[in-house]
């Protein structure tokens, strides 16, 4: 329902926008084979637009899910990750939305929701103690190790 919605949203604002276009080339009055080319060209970009930001969105949750499921800390502590592409797409393409009504008031809601859902869809499954885990990194740790990472500018995390 939410989707059919946000979509008959998208829809009627792409059509509204393209319309001002249209209107505004066509008072230009120059040369005709100009204003059709623009518009080809606006239309090839809109449609870029509406395939490849849709195509991004699914992708990134999808490998966000492969690389926490197949993820080990240590000797078998793992994660888990069970974010839907499609509600991800949903969520994305109603934050924009919002934050675009709201000349981006909206901004740190839109980032709230968006990591509050994924923290809710990732999970951490522990195997044995985690104390003995968290002593046995703390005693691992070397001082070359960060001095080099803080030298090189490494900074070594998932940001998926």
């Amino acid at each position: 329902m939410a989707w059919g919605l946000g979509t008959i949203v998208v829809a009627i604002a792409v059509v509204g926008v393209n319309m001002n276009f249209v209107e505004a080339l066509a008072s230009i009055n120059e040369n005709p084979e100009d204003v059709a080319a623009a518009i080809d060209v606006f239309l090839i970009l809109l449609l870029l637009f509406a395939v490849f930001v849709p195509a991004s969105i699914i992708y990134r949750a999808m490998v966000r899910n492969t690389v926490y499921n197949y993820a080990i800390l240590g000797d078998g502590h793992r994660f888990h990750s069970d974010v839907n592409a499609l509600r991800l797409l949903w969520i994305s393409v109603s934050n924009a939305i919002v934050i675009s009504v709201t000349l981006g008031l909206m901004l740190p809601w839109a980032h709230v929701r968006r990591a509050r859902y994924l923290a809710d869809h990732t999970t951490f499954i522990p195997w044995g103690s985690l104390d003995e885990f968290v002593g046995g990194v703390t005693a691992n740790v070397s001082a070359i190790g960060d001095a080099y990472g803080d030298i090189e500018g490494f900074d070594i995390g998932m940001a998926v």
